[in-house]
């Protein structure tokens, strides 16, 4: 069973990578920030991001901004998430609750940009945590069975 949930958890990272995609939004920050696309493209295509790439956490701001996941008052616009990402991560099981679950959570950072990548890791590693407690759930279950 463990094998099962490490092979479902490999194609989740690998279906999150491939859905997103590079799109003319990264051209656009990539210009508009004067950053090196052949630099940038390998972090952006990276599933979970640290905070230190301050080059990174501008672009996150930038692409935010142009899908309006960041409004006009420099404000996280869940709504406008949970409008967006389910049609960009369509094969990740109930993208609805791990949105919620994130939002739950009231991510706070020191720029929109961290904030944006803090969310973005949110909504990547919230299926990860379930499997894990799954597996935690089912070893306890069967331990329990044996004695």
């Amino acid at each position: 069973m463990a094998r099962f949930y490490t092979f479902t958890l490999f194609i989740t990272i690998f279906i999150y990578r491939t859905e997103a995609g590079w799109e003319p939004i990264d051209d656009l920050c990539i210009r508009r920030l004067n950053l090196d696309r052949k630099v940038m493209e390998p972090i952006v295509n990276k599933a979970l991001h640290t905070f230190e790439d301050k080059d990174y956490l501008a672009y996150t701001e930038c692409y935010w901004k142009e899908y309006k996941l960041i409004n006009e008052n420099d404000e996280i616009d869940w709504e406008q998430i949970e409008n967006i990402v389910p049609k960009k991560l369509k094969r990740i099981k109930n993208i609805s609750t791990v949105i919620q679950t994130c939002k739950a959570t009231n991510i706070q950072g020191k720029s929109n940009g961290e904030i944006a990548v803090k969310i973005q890791n949110c909504i990547f590693l919230t299926p990860l945590l379930q499997v894990l407690r799954a597996i935690e759930v089912q070893k306890r279950n069967s331990s329990g069975n044996t004695t």
